[in-house]
């Protein structure tokens, strides 16, 4: 009887494992191929917040155009635009979009013990244009000045790595790429051609309260920022130049 329950036992844990590598697999598919991944994909950009608040101004770059606006709204051009802008916002939410993310890999090295990156996501704080606030758990897809344009990723699983030389409370938001030694290596021999895309599809547009440190005078402020969310999408690591795909992770939250 021992001998039987052991055995079932061992059939169990097979099973298990069996399914664990498998889900794994699904995760984790080395034989894509980059360019047919983001074909009919829309690069995203801050056109996707003209389009949701219908600022037609901005989206059509008509700053410079347009001496009296009043006028201008009564006119046949304005109604056709209009139109068109409540007709994107329609599709918005049902279209696949991408953003890229490069420089990431530039100055960190890979970790033997942990297998894998440690990739710096985002921050609670910063100054410069290019360095905007944005929220936690988000990545910007575009900026203009101190302004950043950004989408949240919900549920991406993130660590926070304090930031001593800021002060009590700044962090790092850190995501974890697990890969072999081989590909880490390649990897670092190839920093400035290893990119990581960001697919995704919009779900909702969200008003985000959330805390931010200006510097240099490292002043904490409560900042509210529209922000668009995704709960599906997929984060990609490849070599821009070879098409090699090292890491592909899809997320529904």
């Amino acid at each position: 009887m021992d001998y039987i329950i052991s055995s079932a036992m061992r059939i169990i844990c097979s099973i298990c494992f069996i399914i664990c590598i498998y889900g794994y697999l699904l995760g984790q598919d080395s034989n894509i191929i980059l360019d047919e991944v983001l074909t009919n994909k829309i690069e995203a950009d801050r056109s996707l917040f003209y389009i949701y608040n219908g600022n037609f101004i901005k989206y059509y770059k008509l700053e410079y155009c347009i001496e009296n606006i009043e006028a201008y709204k009564e006119s046949s051009e304005y109604q056709n635009q209009i139109k068109e802008l409540e007709q994107k916002k329609k599709e918005m939410f049902n279209s696949d979009y991408y953003t890229v993310l490069k420089d990431k890999f530039k100055e960190i090295d890979y970790d033997i013990s942990k297998r894998g990156f440690d990739i710096i996501i985002g921050k609670n704080w910063g100054g410069s244009s290019v360095d905007a606030a944005h929220p936690p758990q988000s990545i910007d897809i575009d900026w203009r000045f101190y302004k950043s344009f950004t989408i949240i990723l919900k549920g991406l699983p993130l660590t926070k790595k304090q930031n001593p030389l800021i002060g009590k409370g700044a962090y790092y938001e850190i995501y974890f790429i697990p890969l072999s030694e081989k590909e880490g290596s390649e990897i670092e021999e190839n920093r400035e051609d290893i990119l990581i895309y960001i697919l995704f599809t919009p779900s909702e547009m969200e008003m985000i309260k959330y805390r931010y440190c200006f510097l240099p005078n490292k002043w904490w402020n409560e900042i509210t920022q529209q922000c668009l969310s995704s709960n599906n999408y997929r984060i990609i690591v490849a070599d821009s130049s070879s098409q090699k795909v090292y890491f592909d992770k899809k997320y529904k939250y």
